[in-house]
């Protein structure tokens, strides 16, 4: 740990590493300055022997001072690196959790999409996505930033829309061609549906660097289905 300075003194060191003098000046100055007077005057001063003993009592009481404001700095220091340790595990924390709630929103979203998110922010650079060195606005920021903001409400809409369209299709349908061999139900519809829900998502291509997961997704289940 670099060396903390409290006023004039650096309480990270031992007492034994300042001088008496620093010690006695930084609590006891004016004490200090009234033996040094005393000791100084040419008549009615006092010896030198008096004076060592008047720095003596200076120095135990100033080092009582010392040593109760290093204990209170050691236990500042020891809250802060506690803290310091705290708040990283918490953030840690928070970007596994954020990861956990988007694999279980979209179980098929790609490990590599997954890993690009996590170390954004890890690394803490969201703001870099959106604006340049030089301040301003990057090219993909608009489109980012209606993902983020619009990006699941438009897909559900969108499936929602496409769900109600295939479903009133079906019935008319069934309703119209009575006379006929009976399709299975809303088919085609449903494929043209699922081709409209794509093309709305193609607004959100280039999001990420392989592409865009949902309309991956989108993808998968056209496949199991």
């Amino acid at each position: 740990m670099s060396a903390i300075e409290m006023g004039a003194l650096d309480y990270n060191k031992d007492i034994s590493q300042h001088s008496k003098s620093d010690i006695i000046n930084h609590y006891l100055l004016d004490q200090a300055t009234d033996l040094q007077d005393k000791f100084d005057k040419e008549e009615d001063g006092i010896e030198e022997a008096e004076y060592n003993k008047g720095v003596d009592n200076l120095f135990s009481t100033a080092s009582t001072l010392y040593l109760r404001d290093k204990k209170d700095w050691d236990a500042q220091i020891k809250l802060t690196v506690e803290r310091s340790a705290e708040l990283k595990q918490n953030f840690s924390s928070s970007v596994e959790e954020s990861i956990e709630a988007l694999d279980e929103k979209y179980p098929d979203f790609g490990d590599d999409e997954k890993n690009s998110i996590k170390n954004h922010l890890e690394k803490k650079d969201i703001l870099g996505m959106f604006y340049s060195p030089d301040g301003t606005v990057t090219k993909e920021a608009a489109k980012l930033l209606a993902f983020m903001l619009y990006g699941e409400a438009e897909v559900e809409r969108q499936a929602e829309k496409s769900a109600s369209r295939a479903s009133s299709q079906a019935t008319q349908e069934v309703v119209t061609r009575a006379d006929k061999k009976p399709k299975k139900a809303g088919s085609g519809n449903q494929e043209n549906n699922k081709k409209q829900i794509a093309d709305a998502l193609k607004i959100f291509d280039g999001v990420l660097p392989t592409g865009n997961p949902f309309s991956n997704a989108l993808q998968l289940e056209e496949k199991k289905s």
